[in-house]
């Protein structure tokens, strides 16, 4: 059987002349900075449109998926000695931003075809010092949130929704994001939305959060703060409200967000056809993969199109080898990193779903930008693996 034509099937930038130009008009302000949150910036802009798009009152524009959950279960008020449950089968970020709050995380493993947090086994990892809840919704796919919202209640628990793979993805036809006490977005290059670089959103229904996290983001200027700057004199005037850090996302990515937003239902419906293309072609050959399962409640953005074959390690040595450029994400898990022995290390086979799925998953191409030409060449380069 001849080999297929070689190709270059990797994930590139979403960079239009309408973003460059957005880019251009805000180097040309002068304004790079937003200091004021209040008042009018493109950061203010791309907040209110987001909280139009997916429903939600309030919205924090910030650096990074890992300051907009940061901001968030600290202003959920994720303390020292408090414990969070999350999962092990997730971004290193997830476990920081949990311990740099001087809390716990505390893990329960996942789901086996969705590979999101198994809701059945939240319940009896509660204890007394368990503060919130901090489901991730992996891969674009929801979490089942109706259950885990009502654990969440019955115990008094926050919930802060990892959202940083599934903007615009929905659960029984709402927006994620929106279930839960906050909700956190990531705008980094690979994600539904990029931004140009680096970036986030933090969602939430309550002022309070809101407000919190927005001076955390902004170096901690609260009211004190802004009301001193109207100050005639000056001196000790401005009083900084709380100890913040520099999470404020720059004017120039900002403006490229708005923009973006703009194509995100677009780019999600090209992934879901994409990945629908997949499994048709896949199916028409004997192969070993198991294909994403999509929950009937979910609307998925299909940011990442994961199969799993005890062969991974070969079939992605051959895949780049023919230039398909494939990923394997957290290969290890969380329990057993390195750097997290001392919080929540646990030993092989504590989470034997996430420990089986570290070594078996692999993530294929499925970004907005390929065409059918490019998912036809990836799924032809599988057949010719088994083939062979």
């Amino acid at each position: 059987m001849a080999q297929a034509p070689a190709r270059d099937v990797r994930y590139k930038p979403v960079m239009t002349d309408e973003m460059i130009e957005a880019a251009t008009r805000v180097l040309r302000s002068g304004k790079y900075i937003r200091s004021f949150p209040l008042e009018d910036s493109e950061g203010k802009r791309f907040e209110e449109e987001f909280c139009a798009y997916i429903g939600a009152p309030h919205a924090v524009n910030v650096s990074s998926g890992t300051a907009a959950l940061h901001t968030g279960l600290l202003a959920a008020g994720v303390g020292p000695g408090d414990e969070v449950i999350t999962v092990p089968n997730t971004f290193s970020s997830v476990a920081d931003v949990i311990i740099l709050c001087g809390a716990k995380p505390v893990l329960v493993d996942v789901e086996p075809d969705t590979y999101n947090m198994n809701v059945g086994l939240v319940e009896r990892a509660i204890t007394p010092r368990t503060k919130a809840i901090l489901p991730v919704h992996m891969n674009g796919q929801a979490v089942d949130m109706d259950p885990l919202m009502a654990i969440a209640r019955r115990h008094g628990l926050k919930v802060v929704e990892d959202v940083c793979h599934a903007a615009g993805a929905k659960y029984k036809g709402r927006f994620l994001g929106t279930f839960g006490d906050a909700g956190a977005f990531s705008f980094v290059q690979n994600k539904c939305i990029s931004v140009g670089g680096e970036g986030g959103m933090l969602v939430t229904p309550d002022p309070r959060i809101w407000e919190s996290s927005m001076m955390l983001c902004n170096h901690g200027r609260g009211r004190r703060w802004f009301e001193g700057h109207k100050a005639y004199h000056m001196y000790r005037a401005q009083q900084i409200e709380t100890v913040g850090f520099n999470y404020r996302q720059n004017e120039l990515l900002s403006a490229i967000g708005r923009i973006q937003l703009r194509y995100l239902d677009e780019w999600n419906v090209r992934r879901r056809e994409n990945a629908a293309l997949y499994a048709r072609l896949l199916g028409r050959f004997k192969h070993d993969l198991t294909l994403p399962a999509t929950r009937p409640y979910a609307e998925h953005s299909m940011l990442r199109f994961v199969v799993q074959t005890p062969r991974r390690d070969e079939l992605r040595a051959y895949l780049e080898n023919r230039g398909v450029h494939v990923m394997v994400e957290y290969g290890t898990p969380i329990h057993l990193d390195h750097a997290y022995q001392p919080y929540c290390g646990a030993p092989e086979g504590t989470f034997p779903v996430t420990e089986r799925l570290a070594q078996t998953i692999l993530t294929l191409p499925c970004y907005q930008t390929l065409d059918a030409d490019d998912i036809g060449y990836v799924s032809e380069v599988i057949r010719q693996f088994y083939d062979a």
